[in-house]
């Protein structure tokens, strides 16, 4: 007991509830819910995938914190495991009540400001694919000449693309793409409200984020919020996603091509490689680097709109589709010193992505040299935020990578292991199964469980609060 409490003063047991609550993005209420699933004190252990942040905040709580907990030492000492959490989340209260009028002053100023700006703006918005259709976007449209510029990573909350409006207006592009993330009802129109955008993307619909959203239905509620700003003559919608291929918009593109009311142009002659994928778009003969058929659409859709909307020859269109890159952790290739090929998709976080994983897995039949692949692995740990819906989610997903024809299947430990077991079970899969109890372990020895002509798709990755 001594030893726990020497260790609280020398801020252990505080450093880890800080890196919790940074994980947790600040909200109190998902910090709460990984402190009711803790079931044990062993808190040194936690922080497996990553380290904590000292920024300035978390420098100001860790002062707050230590400094309260002086003051009411004898508390402290004596309920040290429940007082720390009671004082963080005290003075994160205060942090958050200090910063609304903060953020209202960020968000007016960005508002005002972009009202200068005389380029067009694009909305992208979805469950999944919008940092790679925003990429996509920018990089046809001519980020490296300047013509665009987009919001830099998955930077897609109402302050991000506050921020980035500053870089907008001091810029000389001509287009600037927003990226528009989805947490509960209202973040969508209030980020369209701050921006204004001329058109607007809408990647697809699946399973994400069900915890606040409820299910489906709620998903679409919330990215229909772009349309209380934004026409649907002004909207593109991916059609290769089930839910909006019915929806109200002026442009439908998919694996099959893009579509409107005025124009048809198809894709053809598809040919899915392990450095990337071909295929012929408006004449077009089409290389791109990102993996899988499911790309294909909205590199089709770039290459449309760069040639509609901005005029821009085919020359032009394919010097900059050149530039291209594969986006870190989606569908990201790299080979293992023995030989053996690894698609990193750890940022994947939903069932649609599973499922253009698993037929990507079944298109790769050749190796970069020409060989045919041995033996085809699957490595995941399963889907956050799936709310209710968890288990009906998670047995569909082993149905689907049991129908994957799959040579192995490794499963992390945790909440969803048993349903995607389930779902094996049910799809009679036939390969080997392993449930790993150390994730981190797993990912640094890849060589180990891998030999020359192996390819293993790996698919999400659960931040430490989820454990």
């Amino acid at each position: 007991m001594m030893n726990k409490i020497l260790s609280t003063y020398r801020g252990g047991y505080a450093v880890v509830l800080l890196y919790m609550l940074q994980q947790c993005e600040y909200s109190f209420g998902a910090f709460a819910k990984w402190g009711h699933r803790a079931s044990n004190l062993r808190f040194r252990a936690i922080a497996k995938r990553q380290k904590l942040k000292w920024t300035m905040k978390v420098k100001i709580l860790f002062g707050l914190m230590i400094f309260s907990a002086v003051l009411i030492l004898p508390l402290t000492l004596v309920f040290w495991p429940v007082a720390w959490p009671m004082i963080l989340g005290f003075w994160n209260a205060v942090f958050m009540v200090l910063q609304k009028p903060i953020e209202i002053f960020i968000v007016l100023r960005a508002t005002r400001k972009l009202q200068d700006f005389k380029g067009i703006k694009i909305a992208v918005l979805g469950s999944y694919g919008k940092t790679t259709a925003k990429e996509v976007l920018a990089t046809v449209f001519g980020s490296f000449d300047g013509v665009a510029i987009a919001t830099l990573g998955n930077k897609n909350t109402l302050l991000g693309n506050a921020k980035f409006i500053e870089k907008v207006v001091s810029s000389s592009a001509r287009i600037a793409i927003f990226e528009l993330g989805e947490f509960k009802f209202g973040d969508i129109r209030k980020m369209a409200k701050m921006i204004r955008p001329d058109y607007a993307i809408m990647t697809g619909v699946s399973g994400a984020h069900l915890d606040t959203l409820g299910d489906l239905s709620g998903v679409v509620r919330t990215l229909d919020e772009v349309r209380e700003f934004v026409p649907s003559s002004k909207i593109a919608v991916n059609a290769d996603n089930e839910i909006l291929r019915d929806v109200s918009a002026e442009w439908r593109f998919s694996v099959s091509g893009v579509s409107s009311d005025l124009d048809d142009f198809g894709i053809s002659d598809v040919e899915v490689l392990v450095d990337g994928t071909r295929f012929k778009f408006m004449g077009l003969a089409v290389f791109s680097p990102l993996l899988g058929e499911h790309n294909v659409a909205i590199v089709a859709m770039a290459i449309y709109w760069a040639s509609s909307i901005l005029d821009l020859g085919d020359a032009e269109i394919l010097e900059n589709l050149a530039r291209l890159r594969v986006f870190e952790h989606r569908m990201e290739p790299r080979k293992l010193t023995n030989g053996a090929l690894v698609i990193d998709d750890t940022y994947n976080g939903n069932l649609e992505g599973v499922r253009a994983g698993l037929r990507l897995l079944g298109e790769l039949d050749l190796a970069a040299d020409g060989t045919r692949f041995v033996r085809k692995s699957y490595a995941t740990p399963g889907l956050v935020e799936q709310g209710a819906l968890s288990d009906e989610i998670h047995e569909e997903m082993g149905e689907l990578i049991a129908a994957a024809d799959v040579d192995n299947v490794y499963l992390m430990r945790n909440s969803t292991t048993s349903a995607i077991s389930r779902g094996l079970q049910k799809g009679e899969f036939a390969g080997r199964l392993t449930i790993l109890e150390n994730p981190l372990d797993f990912y640094e020895n890849l060589d180990k469980v891998t030999v020359a002509g192996d390819v293993i798709l790996m698919q999400n990755d659960w931040t430490d609060n989820y454990e």
